[in-house]
């Protein structure tokens, strides 16, 4: 028999006969391998019957010709791993073949059975049978495996969703959470996430993890000039799976900087998308022997990038809506701005030539009334009330940015320098004045006299943030800033940067988001009215310009209003002494005013100054002064706004009739209200209203200067006399 025969000496099979020659069959299998012990079956059933007793360890099958196939292919699905051969009593091999794919381990054909060749047979499907039992407990093992590392990974997903910085500000955190958990999940030594830069040119660590340290790192940038083959995969927007991270053509670029020198061998890096495009970058690194990434890892590694996805989103979502909340907010401010703009404005007119009226009245009774008389100190008294009231709709103009400016090329270093003896004695001894103003200073197109105003509200507003006395600095740089251009492209240009420093007080955040806001303050009842440092907003972005402040509760605040410096440059010049005007003159003027108080105010007071008044109340009132008057008419003074017809069109038709006549407009509306004017308004000088007689005068003899004319009074003309 062999010694292959002796070795199943002790084997139990089943013979699946389904002839008459069962017994035959079992005699003939016995007495070729002597003790084997055969059990016959002539049925599926029985045979079915006799393997679920147990015991049994090989199954042959004679059955003739191409019956058998169906047979063992039935039985192999029963009975999936147990050695299983055929006998089919023929020489066709095709038959041999196909009852293999039956599920046959082996094939016995002819008509006569050898010994040697049906041991050896028996031998062989149980050494494959025990393969397959052996690889089907390796694979339960690793399927087992398999189900733990998936149990933690799921674990881990959980625990991030419920990670508290998940769907908050607080973006840090939750990417130190899934970089450590990557550490853990796929038993690696670092895990980092990474963003694409401005441009895509590059991408930026914003957390590094180590797992042998336990430390985390950002801030690290690739440029992706100096790794192109990387970048380039990353572009693919797939994972980049390098088993041998030293010789991938994705990640060999890193070889000889980065990975040899940290005992890197294998990467696996899975992208980040936000908003469906590849965002960024999460990267696992495994120290040690070479790895090869399962296609579990590399599902777990999409995974964790998902995670990082909806974190960056989230934080993007956070910025977007807390932007949102904070241009809703500018909006309403905005808003508010503009219906205290369009109420300031909307009165503007009316309430200036009002004021006209009570400011030039008052200033006559002051002045012909008797220095003893007690109807003085009334006057006077009214006289300050209009002052008020003209400097609160000023004011209120300002802070919507509809006030009447005239703008010049200003030189901010002498604005301070010249206020410095006033601002000394407006703060106090208590507190230090101290001057810092850059050398060669660029020049701002401004109106000169808001300019003060924004200095000393600020300088006044620095002074009450510090009642027990301190120091103010008032400071003055040059300064270049890159801006947006309407194309999208970025250029350089060239800034004057005007700041006020105290170490005061100082605000929290609570109150530096309303500072600028008409009416609020934080005084006391009737120490404030509010209107303060919105009217510098008002003033400095009317003026083109921006304004800001930075300020810690408890250590003061910084305000910086910022302007674009003017092209020209000027050379610094001494201030001429001022030169005294006189307000009186023997020139003749034509007054063109539709508000009947204003203009017999205006006309009495020029005619007290000794000037001749041609008084008209329109277009048509004046164009009959221009062609009945005997003799020169020197200077037209027109309301802008009127009804039959506005001071340009007065001043044109004027022009027809009159063409060395000079113009002076005077106007109690708004830029705004004014600004459809445009370049008509070129054509004389302008004076808002409200105005007292003798600052008209003065801008009289200003306006007949600059043409010529005489500061001073000039000869009587004597067609005239």
């Amino acid at each position: 028999m062999g010694t292959v025969g002796h070795a199943l000496s002790h084997l139990q099979i089943v013979a699946y006969v389904e002839s008459a020659e069962a017994n035959s069959a079992r005699a003939l299998i016995e007495s070729l391998l002597g003790t084997l012990t055969v059990k016959v079956a002539r049925t599926m059933q029985e045979t079915l019957e006799v393997l679920g007793g147990g015991g049994i360890q090989g199954l042959l099958v004679f059955l003739p010709g191409s019956e058998a196939l169906d047979r063992i292919s039935a039985l192999r699905a029963r009975v999936l791993d147990m050695p299983l051969i055929a006998f089919t009593g023929t020489d066709e091999d095709h038959l041999g073949f196909r009852a293999i794919d039956a599920g046959a381990d082996d094939h016995l054909a002819g008509r006569m059975l050898n010994p040697e060749d049906l041991a050896r047979a028996i031998s062989m499907a149980l050494a494959r049978a025990r393969s397959r039992e052996k690889r089907k407990a390796d694979a339960e093992k690793e399927l087992r495996a398999r189900q733990k590392r998936l149990l933690r990974h799921q674990d881990l997903l959980k625990a991030l969703a419920k990670h508290e910085g998940m769907g908050s500000d607080d973006l840090r955190s939750v990417l130190c959470a899934i970089t450590e958990a990557a550490t853990q999940s796929l038993g690696v030594e670092r895990a980092s996430v990474w963003v694409y830069t401005d441009g895509r040119s590059g991408i930026r660590a914003l957390d590094l993890y180590e797992a042998s340290t336990g430390k985390h790192s950002e801030g690290i940038d690739l440029a992706a000039s100096s790794y192109p083959e990387y970048f380039a995969a990353l572009e693919t927007e797939r994972t980049i799976v390098a088993h041998d991270a030293c010789h991938d053509p994705a990640t060999r670029c890193f070889a000889e900087s980065y990975l040899r020198p940290l005992g890197i061998t294998s990467m696996l890096d899975a992208p980040v998308r936000v908003g469906g495009r590849a965002h960024g970058v999460l990267c696992q690194e495994h120290v040690g022997p070479m790895r090869v990434w399962t296609e579990d890892e590399q599902s777990m590694a999409g995974g964790l990038a998902d995670f990082v996805s909806l974190a960056l989103e989230s934080y993007e979502r956070k910025q977007a809506e807390q932007a949102l909340r904070e241009s809703r907010e500018q909006l309403y401010q905005a808003q508010k701005m503009e219906a205290v703009g369009r109420l300031a404005g909307g009165i503007a007119h009316d309430f200036n030539n009002i004021l006209t009226v009570i400011l030039g009245h008052s200033a006559y009774l002051n002045t012909d009334l008797p220095p003893d008389s007690p109807l003085r100190e009334i006057a006077s008294e009214i006289f300050t009330a209009g002052q008020r009231a003209a400097h609160m709709t000023s004011q209120l103009l300002a802070l919507s940015r509809r006030q009447v400016l005239e703008p010049r090329i200003v030189d901010l270093n002498r604005v301070v320098r010249d206020m410095e003896g006033m601002l000394c004695r407006l703060i106090g001894e208590d507190i230090e004045l101290a001057m810092e103003p850059m050398a060669r200073m660029g020049r701002i197109m401004a109106d000169p006299t808001k300019m003060e105003q924004v200095i000393l509200n600020l300088v006044v507003n620095a002074r009450d943030a510090m009642p027990d006395g301190g120091k103010i600095t008032i400071r003055t740089r040059n300064e270049e800033r890159s801006v947006d251009l309407p194309n999208g492209a970025r250029e350089n240009k060239n800034f004057v940067v005007l700041s006020v420093i105290d170490r005061g007080t100082g605000m929290d955040p609570s109150i530096l988001g309303h500072i600028f806001e008409p009416f609020f303050t934080t005084k006391d009842p009737g120490k404030g009215t509010g209107l303060g440092l919105s009217t510098v907003y008002g003033i400095v972005k009317q003026s083109g310009g921006d304004l800001s402040v930075e300020s810690t509760k408890g250590q003061g605040s910084v305000f910086e209003a910022t302007f674009p410096a003017h092209a020209l440059k000027l050379a610094p010049v001494e201030t001429p002494p001022p030169v005294q005007v006189a307000v009186g003159g023997k020139e003749t003027v034509l007054l063109v005013e539709d508000d009947q108080q204003v203009r017999t105010l205006t006309r009495a007071g020029l005619e007290k100054l000794g000037y001749l008044v041609l008084p008209a109340q329109d277009i048509d009132e004046a164009v009959a002064h221009c062609k009945n008057h005997v003799g020169v008419i020197d200077i037209l003074v027109s309301d802008v706004v009127m009804p039959k017809a506005s001071g340009p069109v007065v001043a044109e038709r004027v022009r027809e009739l009159w063409p060395d006549v000079q113009v002076l407009f005077v106007s109690g509306y708004t830029a705004d209200a004014l600004a459809r004017y445009g370049e008509a308004l070129s054509s004389g000088m302008l004076l808002g209203k409200p105005y007292t007689v003798e600052a008209l005068a003065r801008k009289i003899r200003e306006s007949l200067a600059c043409a010529g004319g005489y500061l001073s009074p000039r000869p009587v003309d004597q067609s005239r006399a």
